[in-house]
């Protein structure tokens, strides 16, 4: 399968220091499965993912562009492009999905070949386009996927 790799902005909780105290004592696998079991606990942003990706959230990895946490919806963090980069060396997505400003700030800039970028909105952002976007941001990612694997097929028809 295509490994997609989604980045969002960084995550807040009501309670920061909680949670950077858990997150310390466990592993970086920990970590990534942290965000996307969080992101989808009925918060806005992953409410409005689901309802643009469904299921398919499932065959997404999910990532910040910053390891920082804090209390506030409205925190912001600078991008790390290390975390970035280190990300993208990981697993090796073939397609970026980019949410929000922040995201598509800190990812675009640093070249990578042979990967597609797709941007969209912040899943939270306040205005009432967003959900279209999304589900338009998810038509392009399903289009881009089955354009990958029609290539790979043509490739492997060749050898």
């Amino acid at each position: 399968m295509t490994t997609t790799l989604a980045f969002l902005q960084n995550q807040w909780f009501r309670n920061p220091e909680k949670v950077k105290l858990i997150l310390s004592r466990r592993d970086e696998k920990f970590r990534r499965l942290w965000i996307k079991r969080t992101l989808f606990a009925g918060c806005l942003t992953g409410q409005r993912i689901l309802r643009a990706f469904g299921d398919n959230v499932d065959n997404i990895v999910w990532e910040e562009t910053s390891r920082e946490i804090r209390g506030h919806a409205s925190s912001r963090f600078t991008a790390d492009d290390k975390h970035i980069r280190e990300a993208i060396d990981l697993y090796k997505p073939v397609v970026i999905l980019l949410f929000g400003k922040i995201a598509q700030e800190a990812v675009i800039p640093i070249v990578f070949p042979n990967i597609s970028f797709i941007n969209g909105p912040h899943p939270a952002a306040r205005y009432k386009e967003v959900p279209q976007e999304l589900s338009y941001m998810f038509s392009q990612w399903q289009r881009e996927l089955n354009y990958q694997q029609h290539s790979a097929t043509i490739a492997h028809d060749k050898l």
